[in-house]
């Protein structure tokens, strides 16, 4: 196959026709002896330059192989041609210029589509009798690493000129394993161009003569849009090195594999030794970062194994993903089931109007007795909280993969949150009075009754810390799995909330406090947000630890990672203190909670991609923690992408102790959607928030996040304070 500069059309179809006939082709391109000469020269002053360096093995196995002593980037692939390597840089040309050609049939032909290249690099190549540097290759760095990793396991064609000034033996293998083990041998004289399908072949150097040295010119076209080398973005668009979507059992080539192995290697070994104490990951490049957060998880991480809840749009934990997809708008009318509230004497408030409205949960009458050993008598008697706490506490274990045969005389813990319902205010007309009346609608019951009912001998907590009751239980159910590691140690935790509106006396005192939204519904971060609206809901959560402790060392449990919905893998609480009120909300407090959160974590303020917020829904709490949120998560210049804020209670109204582990909940299962939870009643943004300048966005629409694993936050607050 010969090369006529008149033809260039022609000469690009015949070598993708060898390609497609072969996998590789290879031409001469009979190019005039200044050329080739001048493009030696230009070879030699780059060296002379120092501008060669000598390329770490795993780079150099995706090279030329191991003859390949020294490389440099060609001064012209990324700018315009540096005066005295004209040679070069018309060569690199020229080699675009041909595959450019090439680009139409290589798509109609072999499905094969290039979407960018990489810079050109001159090879420096000893072998057979020539010189070897005397020194050993370095150790790859990471961002070297993640750069190189970018080049391999994304390139779609290898193009190869080889400059001599003596001929050499170039061998290609067939790499695939499902492939039968196949090699071809090229001998390639100077000007000679061999141009293969990275997906099938690799390419190693051999010299035939006991000549010193051998140069050659290599390119590779990518499927990437990127003709650059950044860690970030390399890292940003790699198929394996962090998880963005792309097919994750697709083969790569050797070099990228080894590449990957080290890349893991070296990321596994920082892992350790920052949660060990033994070093700082500032100093790592944000990307690497990014990827070592994502593949290892701290060792005092919980997997979260089941869910169940009680919303008012449905009985399944998945009517949860539903809101968070399309945003339902779950408010009504209080119902007569509950109350005729136009019976009710609201006291006047100036400017007010009565409480008219909630979102409120179905069936709560219903409650299968015999399943849980109950007599119909104290059944009728107990608190539907109670109840709840029973029904969707064995929803979640059965769904971790227990049963009332396995918690039996388990040490199960259950943490649950419970403030003083409306059940004591009830007419209960008809009920059979019980002598342990008390034990039917106390709070302190909703974990003994489970713990009971259920044969679990762990610890057994009701916990009443007002709007953050449900992410408390959370928090005591990862310290009773991580911080115990002695026999007998809880082997996995119930968190539960349950929240009803039975009785209107607790609307009547939040009207007059002035706390109730007039219209109905939470405005959260909207201009006209004026007050929250109660609503209904109930949640559990059973969480186990991801590590054991065998032997002094952590040891990663295996045998439930099919059943994890998510992992949970910091924690922070702390209270506001002495501020201008008693539960006025504070800026400083809001974000030291978040780097007590991160720093168990092991995670930096750019990793954190959502947070469910507490949502006030008034103008100022709500801007305050708008503040608090980006100065503690978007503070740091160059951030991945934007941090989103969110707030349930859009959707699901105040759910009062349950918001916390409902906006848990609602996010782990955005999560494993890949989408993120969306807010309603966005029309026109708070005045007070500073959202100029600041990497924060409100989503109103289901958005994807960036990567197929992302790491959410959520919060709450108490009326004294806690967050």
């Amino acid at each position: 196959m010969g090369f006529s500069g008149s033809d260039l059309v022609h000469f690009a179809e015949e070598l993708v026709g060898a390609l497609e006939l072969k996998g590789f082709c290879s031409a001469q391109l009979n190019l005039e002896q200044p050329l080739l000469q001048g493009a030696l020269e230009d070879a030699q002053k780059l060296e002379e330059s120092d501008s060669f360096w000598r390329p770490p093995a795993e780079v150099s196995a995706g090279l030329l192989g191991p003859d390949t002593l020294q490389c440099a980037l060609l001064p012209d692939s990324v700018g315009p041609l540096c005066e005295g390597f004209q040679h070069l840089g018309a060569l690199d040309t020229m080699l675009e210029d041909l595959v450019g050609l090439m680009l139409p049939s290589l798509e109609d032909q072999l499905r094969l589509r290039v979407q960018g290249r990489s810079p050109g690099v001159l090879l420096q190549l000893g072998g057979h009798g020539g010189e070897r540097a005397p020194r050993l290759p370095p150790e790859i760095g990471l961002d070297e690493a993640a750069s190189w990793f970018n080049i391999f396991s994304h390139q779609v064609l290898m193009a190869v000129v080889v400059l001599g000034p003596s001929r050499c033996k170039l061998k290609l293998s067939m790499w695939k394993k499902s492939e039968p083990a196949t090699t071809e041998t090229v001998i390639a004289e100077p000007g000679q161009l061999v141009i293969l399908n990275a997906d099938i072949w690799t390419l190693s150097h051999h010299n035939l003569a006991s000549v010193s040295l051998n140069y050659a010119v290599a390119c590779f076209f990518l499927r990437g849009s990127s003709r650059g080398m950044s860690s970030e973005q390399s890292l940003g668009t790699g198929r394996r090195l962090l998880p963005t979507g792309e097919d994750f059992a697709a083969e790569i080539p050797p070099a990228a594999q080894e590449l990957e192995k080290v890349a893991f290697e070296r990321l596994e070994a920082l892992k350790l030794q920052e949660l060990s104490g033994q070093s700082d990951p500032g100093d790592m490049p944000p990307a690497w970062r990014l990827a070592m957060n994502h593949l290892w998880s701290p060792t005092n991480s919980v997997a979260c194994l089941g869910m169940s809840s009680r919303v008012p749009q449905g009985w399944h934990y998945q009517d949860c993903l539903t809101s968070c997809l399309v945003g339902c708008d779950v408010g009504v009318e209080i119902p007569l089931e509950r109350w005729d509230n136009s019976l009710v004497p609201y006291p006047a408030v100036d400017g007010a109007v009565p409480p008219r409205h909630g979102a409120f949960v179905d069936g709560l009458e219903l409650f299968d007795n015999k399943f849980f050993g109950i007599s119909v008598a104290e059944a009728g008697a107990m608190a539907p909280e109670q109840r709840l706490n029973l029904e969707l506490g064995y929803e979640a274990l059965h769904m971790a993969g227990n049963t009332k045969a396995t918690l039996n005389n388990s040490f199960t813990a259950f943490f649950s949150a419970g403030s003083d319902g409306d059940w004591g205010y009830v007419d209960k007309a008809g009920v059979v009075s019980m002598a342990n009346a008390g034990a039917c609608q106390h709070s302190s019951i909703l974990c003994a009754r489970a713990s009971f009912c259920l044969g679990c001998r762990g610890p057994s907590l009701t916990v009443d810390s007002g709007f953050a009751g449900g992410l408390v239980s959370v928090i005591l159910g990862m310290s009773a799995l991580c911080d115990v590691k002695v026999k007998g140690k809880v082997e996995q935790a119930c968190c539960m909330a349950p929240y009803l509106i039975l009785h209107p006396r607790l609307l009547a005192y939040n009207h007059m406090s002035g706390l109730l939204s007039s219209k109905g519904r939470c405005f959260t971060f909207d201009a006209s947000a004026s007050g929250f609206v109660r609503g209904e809901a109930a949640s559990a959560l059973v969480t186990k630890s991801v590590f054991d402790v065998v032997d002094g060392q952590f040891m990663e449990d295996d045998s439930s990672r099919d059943l994890r919905v998510g992992v949970l893998c910091g924690k922070g609480m702390v209270n506001s203190g002495a501020t201008a009120g008693l539960g006025a909300p504070s800026g400083p407090a809001e974000q030291e909670v978040v780097h007590l959160a991160l720093r168990e974590a092991s995670l930096g303020p750019g990793d954190v991609d959502l947070v469910e917020c507490h949502g006030d829904s008034k103008a100022l709490p709500d801007a305050l923690e708008f503040a608090a949120l980006s100065r503690a998560l978007r503070s740091e210049e160059g951030v991945r992408c934007p941090l989103a804020l969110v707030c349930a209670k859009t959707c699901q109204l105040n759910t009062a102790d349950n918001h916390g582990l409902l906006a848990l909940i609602r996010t782990l299962l955005a999560q494993r959607a890949s989408v993120m939870p969306i807010g309603l009643h966005l029309r026109l943004a708070n005045p007070y928030l500073d959202m100029e300048d600041q990497a924060v966005m409100i989503p109103t629409e289901a958005l994807s996040f960036s990567l197929t694993s992302s790491f959410c936050g959520a919060s709450a607050a108490s009326q004294g304070g806690s967050l």
